[in-house]
């Protein structure tokens, strides 16, 4: 039990305040940073709209839209103001099409055609994404499409990639839900998008708890848990295994969700490298007859949909605490030499919950969950991390700032009048206000979810890292002071509800920043 508790200690003195390293190892070629745009939510956009959300992505370190088109006829004519506002906002902003092949048809020879069409018309456009010299593009799934060919590889080779030549080559990188291995004969792949690596997708509450059971047998090798554990997470992993085998009488309630948590943490991140990993050593191994080299990696800030049955039937979450979006952004340039481009999924995916744009355009039934929840606060942050992706080496901090991430209510809250239920995998997410502090130099956090119990930090100059537990009932508070001044204070309109009426696992921001 010593060892258990001593443990814990020191995992909880770990990772609440961490200053980013400045310096990275710098790669060799052009590097992108590009958004998701969901041109099916823009039905009421005008140029003007898309020219300002160009100028806004832009202002903060983003390169290029990836255009998620559909089927509905509208959708071409929001394309053509997409372009045109890119390439008349003079910001030599692209835009590239990203097919979106779980509505698009893809059984016959016509369905590659109206993709075709696409790449075709824009193929001269000065705003269109070009990569080694030819026209970008990429997809959401696509790796049941055959377009009437026998197999898959076939289908997009001989229907897609090999139609398309001269001005119109297409440098192909498309998101397909399949087994890396496959890459390796995937020829009409010029490399693959890893859009699941921006979440945690295979850290599920019931793997964790069956992972913690499987660690009590005093296995071998525990990377063989449901969720494998890596010998660096081994510390961690003895914690929770201690703790869960000590009796209740033994055994200190308040401590083990602690350590339960932690290895939650580190399994996630453990999951998203492993991921990039497994992708990236299956592209360019075959040459010709197999997929290319361009890695584009996935960050994303948040994962929360909550569609019923008589809907689009999704209802979960992804764990998204930890600093998610600035933790998958740290690992992205620890490993940029082996990654092309990354994609922020997305700018306004407003069903999902990861938007990082404004609120606007037409919702997909999401407003429930999402209007009044503004997530700018990560897209503010995003120039810091884009520049240091791009460049190997992380900005100076030249403006003091607090950023502050919360859920509206408690994970185990019980909502009076919400038939479609909480979320699979409500139980992994921490009732925790995260906070992310950009310091010109050193100062004293304070951070507030009780009125009476502010916590404090003392944070250095550069990016830290806080977290706080939220208190149900309590409303939430951040402070930045230096040589006795204070420089942010900020009270968002924010209430930690006890009580709620329907669920909603979305995350509110907020930006605090000195004058």
């Amino acid at each position: 039990m010593f060892f258990a508790l001593s443990l814990i200690i020191a995992l909880l003195s770990m990772g609440w305040s961490l200053p980013l390293p400045y310096k990275v190892r710098q790669a060799e070629g052009e590097k992108f940073v590009v958004a998701h745009h969901m041109v099916g939510n823009t039905f009421p956009y005008t140029y003007d709209t898309w020219l300002a959300d160009v100028k806004l992505a832009h202002a903060n370190g983003i390169d290029a839209f990836a255009l998620n088109v559909g089927t509905d006829s509208w959708q071409k004519d929001r394309v053509k103001d997409a372009f045109d506002a890119a390439r008349d906002s003079g910001t030599g902003f692209k835009m590239f099409m990203s097919f979106d092949m779980a509505v698009n048809p893809c059984a016959g020879p016509s369905d590659a055609a109206a993709l075709r069409e696409y790449i075709t018309t824009y193929a001269s456009h000065s705003a269109q994404l070009r990569y080694n010299g030819k026209v970008f593009a990429s997809t959401f799934a696509g790796e049941s499409c055959t377009f009437g060919a026998a197999t898959t590889e076939q289908g997009w080779k001989e229907q897609f990639t090999d139609q398309l030549t001269g001005e119109n080559a297409a440098l192909f990188v498309p998101s397909f839900f399949m087994d890396p291995a496959r890459f390796k004969s995937f020829s009409a792949m010029d490399g693959a998008f890893n859009w699941n690596g921006g979440w945690p997708t295979q850290l599920s509450a019931a793997k964790l708890s069956q992972t913690i059971s499987f660690l009590n047998s005093n296995p071998v090798d525990a990377s063989k848990a449901p969720i494998p554990v890596p010998p660096t997470l081994t510390p961690i992993a003895g914690v929770v295994s201690a703790l869960s085998t000590l009796s209740l009488k033994q055994r200190d309630d308040s401590l083990a969700p602690v350590a339960e948590s932690k290895l939650a943490a580190a399994l996630a991140g453990a999951i998203n490298l492993d991921s990039d990993t497994s992708i990236s050593a299956n592209l360019g191994t075959s040459g010709d007859s197999g997929a290319g080299t361009v890695y584009m990696a996935c960050v994303s800030p948040w994962f929360y949909t909550h569609y019923g049955p008589d809907s689009f039937n999704k209802n979960w979450i992804y764990r998204s605490d930890d600093w998610l979006y600035n933790t998958r952004w740290d690992q992205l340039i620890r490993s940029r030499n082996k990654i092309d481009i990354v994609q922020i999924v997305s700018w306004n995916d407003y069903g999902e919950s990861h938007y990082i744009g404004p609120i606007e355009g037409a919702q997909p039934n999401s407003n429930a969950w999402v209007d009044g929840f503004d997530h700018q606060a990560w897209l503010q942050m995003t120039s810091y991390y884009a520049t240091a992706f791009k460049t190997g080496q992380y900005p100076t901090i030249d403006k003091d700032q607090i950023f502050l991430t919360a859920r509206p209510h408690p994970a185990h809250a019980d909502a009076s009048d919400d038939p479609i239920g909480k979320p699979t995998d409500f139980e992994l997410t921490e009732d925790a206000l995260w906070a992310v502090v950009f310091a010109t130099a050193p100062a004293k956090v304070t951070l507030s979810a009780d009125p009476a119990k502010p916590e404090e930090f003392d944070v250095p100059a550069g990016v830290s890292k806080l977290r706080i537990s939220l208190v149900a009932g309590q409303g939430i508070a951040a402070t930045m002071a230096r040589d006795g001044a204070t420089l942010v204070d900020m009270k968002p309109d924010f209430y930690f509800d006890p009580n709620p009426t329907t669920y909603n696992y979305n995350a509110a921001t907020f930006t605090g920043t000195a004058e």
